[in-house]
């Protein structure tokens, strides 16, 4: 299914840059014949697929994952064709209308008993064994009637669909049970140790779907995901216990199996289900945007698509904007212009420039160099680089000692987040891969350069081997260089200019080696390995990418009678994820401070715990809360006093004990109670986990409320205990901080 998905992605970027005079899309407000837009058509469609009931549902009801065929049918009432170009190549459809259909469901999986565990009889001859025992298949059968309404936004080929349809559900249940089998004393011994009578279960429920599908012509295809909230299912259960005890080996006598007892429970679970479904489209009759559709006409594009011009550094700062308003725009990487950009030096056809990034994190890096030639520019060098790119463009094909006149530029060009998947995104920069602008169109600014490549420059190599946390949130950096002078040369060499950075912004260092300041003419010694190390400050550069900056100098006689020639060549050594040396973000009081202000616990009325809770967080606003109930210590209480907890109605209800049930809030001192949401996969209650999304800080109250089990109505009964809860706040910076609050009662 996530295959399908990606090609149906691909498919949709492809067919947004499609020409729009292909049949069946619409030419600025215009028909063209030869064919319509589906998105508009009445559509019949025929689909099979998986159903993945929730966890309760399979838990309780025993209902496993199974299989779906269904049809169905959507007629437009009302469509809209606007002008809301697409990059200019498609427009813009829109239709509603009610959807009728319905669908088979079964499963006819085997029933998972590995929750139970059977009972070892004194005798046996070996291991007793567990099986299940059921009286028809499938298993599970069931159907679905739905109708609701369908609106469809149709970009070209692809057509995107949200659908929510009511539904008559009718739901069957063969009877099963789970059966240990013994040979004890010679005999075969058969013990049902679950049984589950025949379910039939009938009810309205509520199927949202979201349906994606291309349209190559009439015929398409589709791909879509639903999830059904249905009725109850009342099942009625039996759980086998042996009488009395086991012995010290754990062993039960015959005797004890023979008398065992059978307690019978009526479960209620709601039907809730995933699924996911693929299928056929087919696309009925004429499109509706022949007639009764708004639409405003636009005038027809006089370009073909075809009809591309020459980019030159002059005329690519067009900015075309996406009129996706929901798209992010990012800024375009921008090249630093060298103090001596009238003399670069290149190295072997390498030259490095300075530039800052781009905000967006899903991205590469394309370098365009070109070549003053006769009063023209020539491109001598289009590379895609990395996202980790340092500025060390290489295989620049110069003559040596020779000056030219060189202008360059970048561009950012956007890629898949899967390019790059250890790269961890912030709020600042969260960029969808399949929609993403850039200022400029992604083109820097561009820079001027004279360069030559001398005959006869140094080799160097320059390595930061390590990165290490030390004391007070400082990093250790620790490396090599050699510079070596050409063989049969003579000369001085030097380094300067040493500039650390990080993303583009430089950082302070401390505690260098004397090896790494401005070396005087002369002071390195060629071909010498020189160690070095230097400190920066490690707080604000957790997991980010070093760049170290430095310039070799060096004055060289390269023969006998010949002029000395003097190089400086620009250079750069990386270190690409830069360790984390906050030891505790918590424990800084400028990132997050917790204090528990007040709290207290009592028991009310129905054998639940009230809390109350005031605690004081800040100083950055916080967008999400749980409270988490993380410890349950019950004090001894008398056996005469414990009882089951029972419903209103008198049904036992031990599901709830020791959870948060419904009605919990928090409240801001200066707002509304904020209801509590349930942690659960289902979003429902009873439930371990409360949850809240807020934009605030300060002193917040909780009322919370949690069950506790059942109590004897003996006056001299009571419960006591203590519940430990941790309530966890994440900052606008998505940093969790956490403290822990226990309650006696």
């Amino acid at each position: 299914m996530k295959k399908t998905f990606t090609i149906l992605s691909f498919i949709t970027g492809i067919t947004l840059n499609l020409m729009a005079q292909i049949p069946g899309n619409p030419i600025g407000g215009i028909i063209v014949k030869g064919g319509k837009n589906p998105g508009g058509s009445s559509i019949i469609s025929l689909s099979g697929g998986i159903t993945n009931p929730s966890s309760p549902t399979k838990q309780h009801a025993k209902i496993n994952n199974g299989y779906a065929f269904g049809a169905s049918i959507y007629v437009p009432l009302f469509a809209k064709g606007g002008n809301d170009n697409l990059a200019g190549k498609t427009e813009h459809f829109f239709s509603v209308g009610p959807n009728a259909g319905g669908e088979y469901f079964g499963s006819n999986k085997d029933y998972d008993i590995s929750g139970f565990t059977p009972y070892n009889i004194t005798g046996q001859s070996s291991s007793p064994s567990l099986a299940t025992k059921g009286s028809g298949s499938p298993k599970v059968q069931g159907f679905k009637a739905e109708l609701g309404v369908q609106s469809n936004f149709s970009f070209g080929r692809v057509t995107i669909s949200p659908i929510l349809n009511a539904a008559y559900l009718n739901l069957k249940q063969q009877a099963f049970a789970i059966t240990q089998s013994n040979s004890v004393n010679g005999q075969n011994r058969d013990f049902n140790l679950y049984t589950q009578t025949e379910t039939k279960t009938s009810g309205f429920a509520f199927v949202p779907k979201l349906r994606l599908a291309y349209f190559p012509g009439k015929l398409g295809v589709f791909v879509d995901g639903n999830y059904t909230i249905g009725p109850s299912l009342k099942n009625e259960t039996t759980t086998f216990t042996p009488q009395g005890v086991a012995d010290a080996k754990g062993f039960y006598s015959i005797d004890q199996m023979l008398t065992g007892s059978n307690i019978a429970t009526v479960k209620s679970t709601k039907y809730n289900s995933l699924g996911f479904n693929f299928g056929l489209n087919l696309a009925l009759g004429k499109s509706i945007n022949e007639k009764g559709v708004k639409r405003t006409t636009t005038v027809p594009q006089t370009k073909s698509i075809t009809e591309k011009a020459i980019k030159t550094p002059e005329n690519r700062n067009e900015t075309v904007k996406n009129p996706n308003k929901n798209c992010n725009e990012y800024t375009a990487p921008e090249i630093l212009i060298p103090s001596d950009a009238a003399h670069i030096q290149i190295d072997n056809g390498r030259l490095v420039i300075r530039y800052k990034k781009s905000n967006a994190l899903f991205l590469n890096y394309k370098i365009l160099v070109w070549r003053e030639n006769e009063g023209r520019k020539e491109l001598i060098h289009e590379k895609i680089y990395p996202n980790n790119f340092n500025g060390t463009i290489e295989g620049l094909k110069l003559a040596k000692g020779k000056t030219e006149n060189l202008t360059i530029q970048l561009q950012a060009i956007a890629t898949e987040n899967t390019d790059y998947p250890n790269i961890k995104g912030d709020k600042a920069a969260y960029q969808k891969a399949n929609c993403t602008t850039f200022r400029n169109n992604g083109f820097s600014n561009t820079i001027n350069i004279s360069s030559n490549s001398n005959a006869c420059s140094p080799e160097y190599s320059f390595n930061i081997t390590k990165a290490e946390c030390i004391e007070k949130g400082k990093i250790k950096v620790t490396g090599n260089y050699t510079i070596t002078l050409p063989t049969a040369t003579t000369g001085t060499l030097n380094l300067s200019a040493f500039t650390a950075e990080v993303n583009g912004n430089p950082v302070a260092i401390s505690n260098a080696t004397s090896n790494i300041n401005p070396i005087p003419t002369g002071n390195i010694p060629s071909g010498i390995v020189q160690n070095f190390s230097f400190e920066i400050d490690g707080d604000a550069v957790c997991d980010q990418q070093l760049n170290i900056y430095y310039t070799v100098g060096s004055t060289i006689q390269c023969g006998p009678g010949t002029a000395p020639i003097s190089n400086n060549i620009l250079c750069v050594a990386s270190y690409l994820k830069l360790p984390c040396c906050i030891c505790n973000y918590c424990d800084k009081p400028e990132n997050m401070s917790i204090k528990d202000i007040s709290h207290s616990a009592g028991v009310a009325a129905g054998n639940n715990l009230n809390i109350l809770q005031q605690i004081s967080v800040g100083p950055k606003n916080i967008s999400a809360i749980t409270a988490e109930l993380v410890s349950i210590k019950e004090f001894e209480v008398d056996e005469a006093c414990k009882e089951c907890r029972k419903k209103a109605d008198g049904t036992i209800n031990e599901n709830e004990v020791y959870h948060f049930i419904n009605s919990n809030t928090a409240q801001w001192a200066t707002g509304s109670p904020m209801p509590a949401s349930s942690g659960n996969s289902n979003n429902s209650f009873p439930a371990k986990i409360l949850e809240w999304q807020t934009n605030s800080k300060g002193t917040i109250d909780f009322n919370l409320t949690l069950a506790l089990p059942g109590t004897s109505s003996l006056s001299c009964c009571e419960r006591h205990g203590q519940i430990c809860i941790r309530y966890s706040f994440t900052d606008i910076e998505c940093k969790t901080c956490n403290i822990l609050v226990c309650y006696t009662y």
